[in-house]
């Protein structure tokens, strides 16, 4: 997908006279590569598209509008590419002026907003946005742009009021959802954003592809939180929202299930580690994450036994299970420098004996303390 298109076909990368069938598959491999996390603005653009054309209705409604000459879309484009890659300050004026040029075409200002959005210029993208909100106060697409800008300039209210009005004018909305939820956790306010992310879910009583990026968002803060018990019914609810017979929206979420994996991994949780790639397992089997994942497994397996039996181990001094948990996370001292101002004082004020138990306890205990 280019980043300049104005087409929604173009945005898909699929033809006018594409099936149903050819929009979801594409919806779904491209939002595999633009998730919200890693490119919201190339997401939402390419959700909209979407949401407009898997939309019956929608999708004539779109078909019927009367399009720009072949040579202004192009001029636009050519433009917009300028603004992002070098924001060119005369591409944004000869955008505005074509803006002027075609006072009726609202692609164009929604072209330039999008192009100020991208290089930052949140004020003056927001200013944008409002213009075409003004033309078009019941376009959700339009409010979730504008409150977006608006919370990235800093006018918060406003942009939590305008995200609300987004879904209130299309309540299967995913990216006014996402937005609004990023603004929770980003004022570590997880119970918020949860509860925004579930009203999406479950807004029009069926669970679709569009809301498959609002579970794996839900996924990602109860894992940074440790809500774990709440991670599994989440998991379980993903993987029964899936048929066996779309493996188009299998592919996605088990793609999107690898760095869950890793987060687990990484908080000493094999049990939900596993739990996670056996899910990835049922939903994409030929993910080529896979492998990897499940070796990790095995050698974090080894390292969770071997810290416990550790611990276990009346011989091993308590400064040297103090500093295994200290490296691991686990139990660590409220005062990080305090503790390592003591682990240094003990070991200048014995130094054979702290070597020995040192030696000791690294081969009695490897994969602990390796």
């Amino acid at each position: 997908m280019t980043s300049n298109t104005l087409d929604y076909y173009e945005a898909l990368q699929v033809p006018a006279t594409a099936t149903p069938q050819q929009l979801k598959s594409a919806y779904l491999r491209l939002v595999r590569e633009f998730t919200p996390e890693s490119n919201p603005e190339q997401f939402r653009l390419v959700s909209e598209a979407y949401r407009t054309l898997s939309n019956s209705d929608k999708r004539k409604e779109y078909d019927s509008q009367e399009r720009l000459p072949e040579d202004v879309l192009e001029r636009v484009s050519g433009l917009v590419e300028r603004i992002i890659e070098h924001e060119d300050q005369g591409a944004i004026d000869a955008l505005w002026n074509l803006c002027d040029e075609h006072a009726d075409s609202r692609d164009i200002r929604f072209g330039l907003g999008v192009a100020l959005d991208r290089i930052e210029r949140h004020e003056e993208a927001g200013m944008v946005f409002s213009l075409l909100f003004e033309d078009d106060p019941g376009n959700s697409t339009y409010a979730t742009w504008l409150g977006d800008s608006l919370l990235k300039s800093g006018a918060t209210l406003e942009g939590v009021q305008k995200l609300k009005e987004a879904i209130v004018l299309d309540k299967d909305n995913s990216d006014a959802y996402l937005c609004l939820a990023g603004y929770h956790t980003d004022n570590e306010e997880d119970y918020s954003a949860l509860k925004v992310l579930d009203r999406g879910i479950h807004a029009d009583g069926v669970v679709d592809v569009q809301d498959l990026p609002l579970f794996i968002r839900k996924l990602l803060i109860q894992a940074r939180t440790s809500q774990w018990a709440a991670l599994e019914d989440t998991a379980r609810a993903l993987r029964d929202a899936i048929p066996d017979s779309d493996p188009d929206a299998g592919r996605y979420a088990a793609s999107q299930l690898a760095p869950i994996a890793n987060i687990f991994a990484n908080a000493e949780r094999p049990d939900l580690a596993h739990f996670t790639v056996e899910l990835m397992q049922q939903l994409d089997s030929s993910n080529p994450e896979l492998k990897e994942l499940a070796a990790g497994l095995k050698e974090g397996a080894s390292f969770y036994r071997g810290r416990v039996a550790l611990y276990k181990d009346d011989s091993a001094p308590s400064w040297i299970k103090a500093l295994a948990a200290f490296w691991s996370g686990d139990e660590v001292p409220e005062d990080a420098d305090q503790f390592s101002t003591n682990l240094d004082a003990i070991l200048k004020s014995r130094p054979e004996e702290s070597l020995a138990e040192w030696t000791q306890c690294k081969s009695r205990h490897s994969a602990a303390l390796k």
